[in-house]
């Protein structure tokens, strides 16, 4: 692990690293172990103390975490643990566990955890330089060696814990959309589909964004909508259903005659809007796109892109929290804007 210049934030003062009589165990010696069996043995330990709305630990080694978080373009937050430390049933019961802290956490990182008489928690300990317990890292997988980009020692409350993280997120997340972006130019180069009966198209007409993007929010929600037989949503979908992205840019641009026309039905309703619309030659900065769940994964939905971005695991409920998380990544990237807007496709009320 490389230190590099991260964020590193003390609470008050407190007892240093280990307590005497855990320090003079590690110094016998003790066993390896397997590094997974110990972070499960960890993870069941900590929820049988502090219940389940804490973190939710990895039952994985220590690498095997750090890959998981680099394939998920996602940080890795490492917590080190001693049961023997004074200050460390506050802290778990206080910060951790406190919800606004395990749902942040639990929504942007991986997350891992080791009690510290294991030697893989240890050695780490003692590769990040840790001088007092508890401790909180959080580390990039995202080059070729693990680099710690923030760190939090000794007691700390729940708003000061969630600020570092915030900080560390807001300042350093740029390079994990730049991950993400890289690995899917890779995807479409070599070919490979980015998700099964995932509905996606290009986008080749001008200043249709918001239309392509409410397009992609419908498609991909068929099952969950109920749309009217012999519409133009439905004729068009039917249409466009075995077609390569390519080929629905194509057939929007240039449907087949007496085919469903969407560049028509999207100049007719642009001219109804309260705002008058661009010219299509007109040059915008604006940009609409759609995140959708699919599989049980994110995906970000760009016609300008050549296939969807995969931004890692998700879920119906979860659907929003973690799209937000990738656009405050965005709003980082752009630093000073206030050039953004959300728009969510929900079911009316009542």
């Amino acid at each position: 692990v490389t230190l590099g210049a991260s964020l590193r934030a003390l609470g008050r003062a407190g007892q240093r690293l280990l307590p005497a009589p855990v320090v003079r165990s590690l110094r016998q010696g003790h066993a390896e172990g397997d590094p997974a069996e110990a972070a499960a043995q960890f993870a069941t330990a900590f929820r049988s103390a502090y219940g389940d709305a804490g973190p939710r630990f990895e039952a994985l080694g220590y690498k095997e975490a750090l890959r998981k978080a680099k394939a998920e373009f996602k940080f890795l937050l490492v917590y080190l643990h001693s049961w023997e430390h004074q200050d460390a049933d506050g802290f778990c019961r206080g910060t951790l566990c406190e919800a606004g802290v395990a749902d942040f956490v639990n929504e942007h990182f991986v997350v891992w955890g080791g009690d510290v008489r294991a030697s893989q928690a240890f050695r780490l300990g003692a590769q990040l330089h840790v001088s007092l317990m508890p401790c909180v890292a959080v580390l990039s997988a995202t080059g070729a060696q693990a680099q710690m980009v923030a760190a939090v020692e000794g007691p700390m409350g729940p708003e000061r814990l969630l600020e570092v993280l915030l900080q560390a997120v807001d300042e350093q997340g740029a390079e994990l959309v730049v991950a993400r972006e890289e690995e899917a130019a890779r995807v479409a180069a070599e070919g490979r589909p980015s998700a099964p009966e995932l509905w996606y198209t290009k986008q080749t007409i001008a200043n249709a964004c918001g239309t392509i993007a409410v397009l992609h929010a419908l498609a991909n929600n068929r099952s969950r909508l109920q749309i009217e037989e012999g519409s133009f949503l439905q004729r068009f979908l039917e249409a466009t259903g075995a077609m390569s992205p390519q080929e629905r840019a194509g057939f929007l641009e240039h449907p087949p005659a007496g085919a469903p026309d969407l560049e028509e039905v999207h100049a007719e309703a642009a001219s109804e809007g309260s705002t008058a619309p661009p010219a299509l030659e007109a040059k915008v900065e604006e940009h609409f796109i759609c995140f959708v769940e699919h599989g049980g994964r994110l995906y970000e939905l760009d016609g300008r892109k050549d296939t969807p971005i995969d931004h890692g695991p998700t879920s119906p409920e979860a659907l929003l929290s973690d799209a937000a998380g990738v656009v405050k990544q965005f709003m980082a990237r752009a630093s000073g804007s206030l050039n953004f807007g959300v728009i969510a496709l929900a079911p009316a009320e009542g």
